[in-house]
């Protein structure tokens, strides 16, 4: 994640070594849902990104993405 001209620029990626995966992904900043999509994973290296811009508010942005596939869950935490 980083700064760009007032806007946090994300970018996730899950990597499961599986292409043809789907996976239910989730990317919140704070409380908001800045995107909410399936996912699949894709060959050679059986893994999927998502790539998103949202505000870079005032104080420590919480990025926080969620992916699930059956009972499997990726999930992870940025503070900026």
């Amino acid at each position: 994640m980083q700064a760009d001209d007032g806007a946090l620029e994300v970018e996730a990626e899950v990597d499961t070594n599986r292409a043809g995966q789907t996976w239910r992904t989730t990317v919140r900043d704070g409380g908001s849902v800045v995107f909410r999509g399936d996912r699949v994973t894709k060959a050679p290296s059986g893994s999927f990104e998502v790539e998103r811009r949202t505000a870079d508010r005032a104080g420590t942005d919480v990025v926080t993405l969620r992916a699930t596939r059956g009972d499997r869950v990726c999930a992870g935490t940025v503070r900026f």
